[in-house]
């Protein structure tokens, strides 16, 4: 495990819980886990050295647009750090932290965005040269 998922983790929990946001986030972070943990292919294409930073962050505005703008900002950091590998441990971390601070889970709907990456996938592979 990084060192450095605890610290993003915490850093979004102390900014969600300052923006009284602590719960949405955790539902975000809740649906980054599983979409992360069920496409192994969005898995590869964020540790790929080859896939530049701007095309991941395109990518992942995409799979995540019903996140909260936070969680968006968020995530659009991490990949500008180059930290994109560790997005699952950090929302796992988050969920930890927020547990230990009692924040609340929202869960909204968002199981259509999880079909949504095999098409991303499929118009990226085309679009290579």
């Amino acid at each position: 495990m990084s060192l450095s998922s605890p610290r993003y983790a915490k850093a979004l929990l102390d900014l969600s819980e300052e923006r009284a946001l602590s719960s949405a986030v955790a539902g975000d972070m809740v649906f980054v886990r599983e979409a992360l943990a069920s496409s192994r292919e969005l898995q590869v294409f964020l540790s790929s050295p080859v896939v530049k930073p701007y095309q991941k962050k395109k990518v992942l505005s995409q799979v995540f647009a019903g996140l909260s703008e936070l969680s968006q900002k968020f995530i659009t950091l991490v990949v500008d750090h180059g930290r994109e590998g560790l997005l699952s441990q950090i929302a796992v971390n988050y969920l930890e932290a927020c547990r230990s601070a009692e924040c609340r889970t929202a869960r909204s709907d968002r199981s259509s965005h999880f079909g949504f990456w095999s098409q991303v996938g499929r118009d990226y592979r085309r679009s290579k040269p």
